[in-house]
């Protein structure tokens, strides 16, 4: 058993840890700050009730400006030490801040379960790195996951981080900090009431910020800082909004994005789509294949509207369109570009494409789907096999909203021509899993299926379907279910 281990189980009491919420702030909160507090209070009034106890409620307020804050975090710390003897647990939430409901128990599970010190929630910062035209700064977004450098002397910003676990960092911010009182006593009796006071190391000549001090007096003295990537916490910051920073926010994910879309008449469907693309960009270009509408307001307005390149595909069924857009689009970008295929009957999540495809080139999956039944989580969820109807978490690849690898579709595959309107997905899957690779659902890729009828394409329900299907275990043979 570590040190620090023995040490919290000296002081840690068993069960549910009362919990103190101290928040420091200039005079004033944000509003997102406010209603994640007020919701959480809530939560715990109706739940374990770790910050209600007769006659005082777990919560510190300790207004300090920007030169003060190492003061004002020393003197919450203090505070709660001395003023709420029944609590072992003392979270910092930052005024400018905003949280789930859940948040402050979820971390205090945790803490409680494991015996852990310190565990952070997972925040984001932003960081003067330069200057635009005009003297608008240019700032670099990061979370804020540290690493010791000891060549350098000092912590470095990591860019990435595995999502939904807990992962040992040098330091965290103190935005979403929670602290065990044993570990806060422990770092009392060995250097005072200093606990976020700046410090300096050996060669480095410039001190710390006071949560970075935190943390390393704290790794000093053998307590690690922990940071859960599953609790997502948000900032509220001004922005100052550039050309740089607007192109930045609507660049595809990767070199080339070309996405495809088949229709027949349905306007408002297809409208709506374009609409949610157009808004958030994230891609090189858009094609439409027009399988032969006859409503004259759908016609004109493909004639009219100049967001997307129109193919007439009159008569084609759905995997020779697809293959029309896996081909126009290898023309145009050299065999580079990742291809979106999309039903026109979607809504799309925010920024879409950027995350769809973005989550793609994260993994080395060949095929993914949006999230189209609400999993939770970031990242990418390996799965087996399409939809299939399936919207309860079960489902795998879905063939109404889904992306190609580029990588992938350079080995030349194509949609089966002899199944005209279903089980391309399926073709999709059962080859990949053949070639050794995978494919996903990007959990962050919100997208919702309107319509959820293969008829949006016009495409033949009954005879297509069988047909189409002994085609597929024609060229899978293997997985012909048994008679």
């Amino acid at each position: 058993m570590a040190d620090w281990q023995q040490r919290l189980a000296e002081v840690n009491r068993p069960g549910k840890s009362k919990v103190v919420i101290a928040h420091l702030h200039p005079g004033e909160v944000s509003t997102i700050f406010e209603e994640s507090l007020v919701n959480t209070l809530n939560f715990d009034l109706a739940h374990d009730q770790r910050l209600y106890r007769p006659g005082q409620l777990g919560l510190l307020s300790i207004q300090a400006g920007a030169g003060s804050i190492a003061r004002g975090r020393n003197q919450a710390v203090a505070g709660f030490l001395e003023g709420h003897p029944g609590a072992d647990l003392l979270v910092f939430i930052d005024s400018d801040m905003g949280w789930d409901a859940d948040a402050v128990h979820r971390l205090a599970d945790q803490m409680d379960d494991n015996g852990w010190p310190i565990l952070g929630g997972l925040c984001f910062t932003h960081a003067l790195v330069g200057r635009f035209e005009g003297h608008a700064p240019a700032e670099e977004m990061h979370p804020t996951l540290y690493l010791w450098d000891d060549e350098q002397k000092g912590f470095e910003p990591q860019f990435s981080y595995p999502p939904d676990t807990v992962v040992t960092v040098g330091a965290t911010g103190g935005a979403f900090l929670m602290i065990s009182r044993a570990c806060l006593e422990a770092l009392r009796d060995a250097e005072g009431d200093e606990w976020f006071s700046p410090i300096m190391v050996e060669g480095n000549p410039r001190p710390f910020g006071e949560d970075m001090s935190f943390c390393a007096r704290a790794r000093s003295h053998g307590f690690p800082t922990r940071v859960d990537t599953g609790t997502r916490i948000v900032h509220h910051k001004s922005q100052w909004i550039t050309e740089d920073e607007y192109v930045h926010s609507r660049r595809p994910a990767s070199s080339a994005v070309t996405v495809v879309i088949p229709m027949k008449d349905r306007l408002e469907l297809t409208q709506r789509l374009i609409g949610d693309l157009r808004g958030q960009g994230g891609y090189t270009d858009i094609l439409i294949f027009d399988n032969g509408s006859e409503d004259p307001a759908t016609r004109a307005w493909l004639e009219s509207q100049n967001v997307a390149d129109v193919f007439d595909a009159s008569g084609l069924g759905i995997h020779e369109m697809w293959n029309a857009g896996l081909d126009e689009a290898a023309r145009r970008h050299r065999g580079l570009a990742d291809v979106v295929l999309l039903n026109n009957d979607l809504r799309a999540g925010p920024r879409f494409l950027r995350r769809l495809v973005g989550g793609m080139r994260s993994s080395d999956a060949m095929a993914v789907s949006g999230n189209y039944d609400g999993r939770p989580g970031v990242g990418v969820q390996q799965v087996h096999g399409i939809c299939a109807g399936r919207y309860d978490g079960t489902g795998g690849l879905a063939g109404f909203a889904f992306a190609l690898r580029a990588e992938w579709l350079a080995t030349g595959y194509r949609f089966p021509t002899e199944a005209k309107w279903y089980f391309g997905d399926n073709d999709l899957c059962a080859s990949i899993e053949a070639a050794g690779g995978w494919y996903g659902v990007v959990l962050d890729a919100l997208v919702e299926h309107v319509d959820g009828g293969s008829n949006t394409f016009g495409s033949p329900v009954g005879p297509s379907f069988d047909a189409d299907r002994e085609a597929f275990f024609e060229r899978w043979p293997d997985l012909r279910p048994a008679a």
